[in-house]
Formats: C-alpha cells, structure tokens, sequence
C-alpha cells in the first residue's frame, strides 16, 4: 500500500493526520510504504510511526537546498544523466508544452495525465535540475503561460515566481515510488499525482480520500496571497487542473459527508465512484467526565490557527458574550498553521481587552480538555467532518459550531449550529448554553443526545473496516489484472518469430 499525503502526515497535527495515524495503526495487517509532501525540512515528523509502514519519504517544498531533496532514511541516491540542451529540445519539449498546455479550467485530463507520466519516465533517468533550469524549457514556459492565462498579463516578475514554484511542485516526477497493489491518496491535489503515475505504469489502482473539498479551500487560501493576479491566475490553474485529473483516474473516491460529496459530483466525479465513510472516534480514550460545577464556565476550541478556522470570529464573540457573563473564560488550543493570521488575533485579544479571558495554548491531553469544558466552539468559514466536533460529542460536552460542510450532517439537532462569520450569531449561540440554570438545562440535554449519535454512527473500528474491505477488494483487482497482462505478454512472446 502506498500513502500518499500533503502537508498533513506525519509532519504535522489535524484532522487528517489523526485519520492517517488511525488507519495505518489499526490496519497492522497491511504494509504501508508513506510519501509525504511537506512545507519544510524544519517539520520533521510528529507521529511515531507503526512497524507495518516499512518505508518512508519525505519531500520538502520548500527550505532545501535543491528541489526534490528528500529527507530522512529513505533518500534516492540514484544517479541520473545530466541533461544536455539536445536532450532537452528532443525530449523534454513537447510533454512539458503538453502539460502547460492542459493547465487550463477547461482542459483534458487524459492529456495532463500522460504528459506528467511522460516527464516521470525522463526524469527518473535524466537528472532533474539540468532539466528544469534549462533555458530551453524556460522559453517554453513564458510561451505557453501566456497562453493558458490569457486574460492576465504575465510579466517577466510573474513568469519568474510561477516557474519557481513549478520547479518546486513537479520535484514529485523524479522520485521512483514503490511498485504496490494500491496507492491511496489521503488529498486530492499534489499527493494524488503519484497515484495517476502508477496507475499508468504498474494498473495499480488508485484510492483517493478527501477530507475538505480541496478546490474550495484553495480558492480562499489564494484570495489571501500577496502577489499579482497574474501568479494566482496560474497556481489555481496548476491545482484545479492536478485536482480534476486524480478525480478522472481514481477508482474510488471517498468523501466524510453528503455535502463533500455533492461538491466532487459538481467537479466531476462520477455517483458511482463516490463512497461516504465518516470519521471514526476512539471511545475509549474521549468519554464523560463528572458534572462540572466551576463558577468559570470554559469555551473550549480544538483547531489549527489559519483564517479558515474563523478564530478572528470567535474572538469578536467573546466579546458580546463577556459583557453578559463576565466569567466565562476562551480556550483557543492548536498549532500556529498562519503567523500572520495568529498575529491578528493576539493583536484583537489584546486591543478589545479580553487578555484575561482568552487564551491560546497546546495541549498533549484532549480528551482531558474536553472533559473539563462546558461548550465546545468551532466558528470555521469552511470544513468537511472535523474531528474536534467529534471528540467533543464522545466527551458529552456540548458543541457550537459553523453551518458548514459536513457539521450539520453530524449536529442537527444535538447541537447549536451558527452563521459562519456572523459573531453576533454566534455570541448568542454561547449565550444560550452559558447563561444560568436554562441554559446548563440545554448543555445537558444536547450533550446527551450527541453522545448517543456518535457511539451510533462514529466509532474508529467502523472507519478502518470499511478501506480495509476497499483495500482487500482493489488488491484483488490488482492480481488479476497482473495476471492477465502476464498471459497476453507470454502469448506474445510464444508468437513471435
């Protein structure tokens, strides 16, 4: 099995490294080889990793000197063939400019895919850097970027930073993966490319989890960059194009909600190669606590710090809610995922007065820190099915969270659902389950009602069952196809004079 992942596992915390974690530890039957894209070499891995993942690679983005530096035991150390200005103009030319080519909106997926396996064949022989500062395919590339954005004026400046990114992103063809009898990608941009790749070579079939709907998010995050438009032009051409092409070749694509999965139908994806399978809990580890009598009541929020988890929000809220009830107290735990965003939000605690009420922070125990809060509060502008929400209805502690993504899907009706960005909304949402007796009535009873949902429909073993059966079923396929295309060549062979 070869694990795929972006940004996510083993470097660094969320939702979608704990599900990483959770499969590759339950399933101890199956032998994981792990790629991971990461943003630096300064994240090395944060999860200990089981004895069934018996390799794993690391790419860096960024912070390397070189692109395509991996880091860890698994290093390449095959030495590939300097590229010559010939070898480039004959070689290169045509499935770069085919693959520039196919970064438009409308483009053929067919035509991205066998450009990129294409270059993977070259650049697993010719050495990567002579390729791809060659002047040749630079020349190439202000030709065609032109072209595809043609919109937007690309400057000089323009066609320099994309390139560079480029250089970056396409380090990922020049790495030999694993021959494997499934690749499953854990995102649906840069970390399905190897899955597209061996499906090409090997007919390995290609499983492709998605937690957020990628698109979505990476507009939002595109919207905040500070560079031309030009540049952002050209990067959500690169990703939606990547995007649109693993949802042409996967053979499976599970989605943790009806609402994702409505989002993957509109992109493309096909009913029939949807499966839903929701996120699974540990019950054993996220239980009640006792009754809490504290004269503080405490907000607990479990997310990453990054604009898309609306803490800017929830700070604004705490405001309007400290003026009816002095004593409640914020805790806002999680990894700084944005500076500047993080920034932000000190900057508003501190000018709105709230430094003795609000407070940011980690915490090595979760499931502790559930059970000593008196409302959870996720107050995200964009999500699929998190597991903070989750682990706080396991925990029976009372949740307010966004109507977004998959969030009413899990607490309609067992908990408080707000107007994502509305903090007036969401300030009265607190209210309502902070304020005196009624409203310790109303934690009470949607805690309890949330409880029984979630040992209903998310407990972990019923994740992790369901792609092991995916696994068995595609493993299955995979033999069988290796079998037949053994028979026709050895008839061939026979044939042959």
């Amino acid at each position: 099995m070869l694990l795929t992942s972006d940004g996510t596992y083993p470097c660094y915390q969320g939702g979608v490294s704990v599900w990483c974690d959770q499969l590759v530890h339950q399933l101890s039957a199956v032998e994981y080889h792990l790629f991971a894209i990461s943003y630096s070499p300064s994240h090395p891995p944060l999860f200990d990793l089981p004895p069934n993942v018996i390799s794993s690679r690391i790419l860096p983005l960024w912070g390397t000197d070189q692109p395509g530096d991996l880091i860890g035991p698994e290093q390449d150390h095959t030495v590939r063939i300097p590229a010559t200005s010939a070898i480039v103009r004959d070689l290169f030319v045509e499935p770069f400019r085919t693959f520039l080519c196919s970064l438009g909106l409308h483009s053929s997926p067919e035509s991205l895919a066998t450009s990129l396996v294409r270059l993977h064949e070259l650049l697993l022989v010719y050495d990567y850097l002579s390729v791809m500062k060659s002047d040749i395919l630079w020349d190439v590339f202000c030709e065609c970027t032109r072209e595809v954005i043609p919109d937007t004026r690309m400057m000089l400046e323009d066609c320099t930073q994309s390139m560079r990114w480029l250089q970056r992103y396409l380090a990922l063809l020049c790495i030999n993966y694993p021959r494997t009898d499934v690749t499953h990608s854990s995102m649906s941009c840069m970390a399905g490319v190897p899955g597209v790749l061996q499906k090409f070579r090997y007919q390995t079939p290609f499983l492709l989890s998605e937690h957020g709907i990628y698109l979505r998010e990476l507009y939002l995050s595109i919207s905040r960059m500070e560079c031309s438009d030009a540049c952002k032009r050209f990067l959500y051409n690169l990703n939606s194009s990547i995007v649109r092409m693993n949802y042409h070749y996967a053979d499976l694509v599970t989605s943790l909600c009806d609402f994702n999965s409505r989002w993957q139908i509109r992109f493309g994806v096909d009913r029939s190669r949807i499966a839903v399978i929701p996120n699974g809990i540990d019950a054993e580890r996220f239980y009640p606590g006792p009754p809490r009598n504290e004269s503080s009541p405490v907000v607990l929020t479990m997310a990453r710090i990054y604009p898309l988890k609306g803490i800017i929000h929830l700070i604004h809220a705490a405001r309007l809610v400290l003026n009816r009830i002095p004593s409640v107290r914020f805790r806002i735990f999680g990894d700084v995922a944005d500076t500047a965003y993080y920034k932000e939000c000190s900057e508003a605690v501190s000018k709105l007065g709230l430094s003795h009420a609000v407070e940011f922070g980690r915490t090595d125990d979760s499931a502790r820190a559930y059970r000593e809060a008196d409302v959870f509060c996720l107050p995200s502008v964009s999500e699929a099915m998190p597991f903070s929400v989750l682990e706080a209805m396991f925990s029976g502690c009372p949740v307010v969270a966004s109507e977004v993504g998959g969030i009413p899907e899990m607490i309609e009706g067992v908990g408080v659902l707000v107007t994502p960005g509305d903090e007036q909304d969401l300030a009265s949402a607190l209210i309502s389950l902070l304020d005196g007796e009624q409203g310790q009535r109303r934690r009470h009873r949607i805690a309890s009602l949330a409880l029984s949902r979630a040992r209903l429909r998310y407990v972990q073993g019923q994740c992790s069952s369901k792609f092991e059966e995916i696994y068995r079923e595609f493993s299955a396929r995979h033999v069988t196809s290796e079998v037949s295309t053994s028979r026709v060549v050895r008839r061939h062979m026979v044939a042959a004079p």
